[in-house]
């Protein structure tokens, strides 16, 4: 395939830095937080993210012998305990997750009681002042040890698994949402095997549901299998790599990093994190890390763009609190689409598996379907000005009716289509200063007849350079 007209990316990270492109901060991976308030120290929570209130949420969990009743929240700088007029009963191991829909944490489940013997199928929400318990036409069984989660999709907050009773006897397989007036059980074509204690998180730049391992049983049988919801059936993933077998991982979305963050488990006990990039999993091979562990406290500060982690333990209980920043990760997130042509609408994406790793190659395809014509790849330092002007800018008035400029043209790569696809092969320095630079990127093809100006435009996208 003929190569584009472009050496390497050193030629655009001159360009970068000499216009101070944006970067990501330079302090990355796991810094252990020293809040003037810390949380009572507590394994088996009830953790999430409150988005709109951007505040880390904590209910309950287990401390030695004690099952605990009480709320607290992260807002990036300290712990503080909520005093809430109504609680649900004190448990652990219950259910957690966001709804973005209506700005509620949703509470499901779990276990109460001395020693925490007794399942219940209770439901409750907070609205960042009071827990409200809610009385659904339906619910699950009662249960401990699942996986709760935003449903993107449907709306809705997704349930799936658990186990009854101490021992997870029955394991269950059963999958439910709740869309704050009732409980409804799907029917997926494809059912994970049962399982509680999995690590499940949306992610909303596929518009799925990640889960993955958990346990099939009481003591052993931890899991390692990748299931992806779609809002209606539950699909296998086989990634080139795969993470540890584990149970009791954390997971959330990083906004920042447009990818779903994984850390930890037990059972074995691992202190790995990893990156879902809705194909495969990455290892983040920084240190420090915080010590491995079973169930602790995972949220997002959509502020201040840090995965919090927070307590966790099985006999002993740190009660110390992490934060992860995604800088160093490489990525590449899709932008604002393109406009179509009378074949297909022209798409700009990394060729399969290509990330943007210093020291290595990132691979960019332009494709539109059957032209052998002329394809220029568009990269800039913003998606927000050019020019004197403000993008995206609407190219009608140049004879492109229907497309957008959403980069800036500070560099262009030409390339002769072949089959519909031009590829644009980026050579990136193996500089750790680089790490965490963003450049956007657009792409232009040529097709006469199409509009007065004979060209259309594909969606943009970004990427941000990093070590793996």
């Amino acid at each position: 395939m003929p190569q584009p007209r472009l050496s390497t990316l050193s030629t655009i990270v001159a360009v970068v830095v000499s216009a101070e492109i944006r970067s990501i901060p330079a302090q990355s991976g796991w810094i252990q937080a020293a809040p003037p308030v810390s949380m009572t120290p507590r394994g088996f929570t009830g953790p999430t993210s409150d988005f709109l209130r951007n505040r880390t949420v904590v209910f309950g969990g287990w401390s030695g012998a004690t099952v605990l009743g009480d709320t607290w929240e992260w807002d990036g700088a300290t712990w503080s305990q909520a005093t809430p007029v109504n609680s649900p009963p004190p448990r652990c191991c219950s259910y957690v997750a966001y709804d973005y829909g209506r700005a509620r944490v949703v509470l499901f489940g779990g276990a109460v009681g001395t020693g925490a013997s007794t399942d219940v199928n209770d439901t409750w929400e907070w609205d960042g002042t009071n827990w409200t318990s809610v009385t659904p036409l339906n619910s699950p069984q009662a249960r401990r040890g699942g996986t709760l989660v935003y449903d993107p999709i449907n709306a809705a907050v997704l349930l799936f698994g658990g186990g009854v009773g101490s021992s997870g006897s029955p394991i269950l397989s059963d999958t439910w949402t709740f869309d704050g007036v009732t409980w409804t059980q799907q029917t997926p074509s494809n059912v994970p095997p049962a399982r509680w204690q999995g690590m499940v998180a949306t992610d909303w730049s596929n518009g799925t549901v990640v889960m993955f391992g958990g346990a099939a049983g009481a003591v052993v049988n931890s899991m390692g299998d990748t299931w992806l919801w779609d809002g209606s059936d539950w699909y296998q993933q086989n990634p080139a790599t795969q993470p540890t077998a584990t149970r009791y991982a954390g997971g959330t979305y990083d906004w920042q990093l447009g990818a779903v963050v994984m850390y930890g488990g037990a059972l074995p006990t691992v202190g790995e994190t990893w990156v879902w990039t809705g194909t495969d999993w990455h290892l983040d091979p920084r240190a420090p890390s915080p010590a491995g562990r079973p169930p602790f406290a995972l949220g997002y500060d959509n502020v201040r763009n840090r995965v919090v982690l927070a307590g966790g333990g099985l006999t002993t209980y740190p009660g110390d609190t992490w934060e992860w920043n995604g800088a160093g990760i490489s990525s590449w997130s899709t932008g604002g689409s393109g406009c179509a042509g009378a074949t297909s609408t022209p798409t700009l994406a990394p060729a399969p598996g290509s990330l943007p790793i210093l020291g290595g190659t990132f691979d960019l395809d332009l494709e539109y379907a059957g032209s052998n014509l002329l394809g220029v790849f568009l990269l800039g330092l913003s998606d927000q000005v050019w020019a004197g002007g403000t993008l995206p800018q609407d190219l009608g008035a140049y004879g492109m009716p229907g497309c957008d400029l959403r980069v800036a043209l500070d560099a262009t790569a030409f390339a002769q289509m072949s089959n519909g696809l031009a590829r644009l092969t980026l050579a990136l320095p193996a500089n750790p200063g680089l790490i965490g630079t963003l450049i956007h990127a657009q792409g232009f093809v040529s097709d006469p007849g199409v509009n007065p100006a004979g060209a259309l435009v594909s969606n943009s996208g970004r990427l941000i350079t990093g070590v793996y």
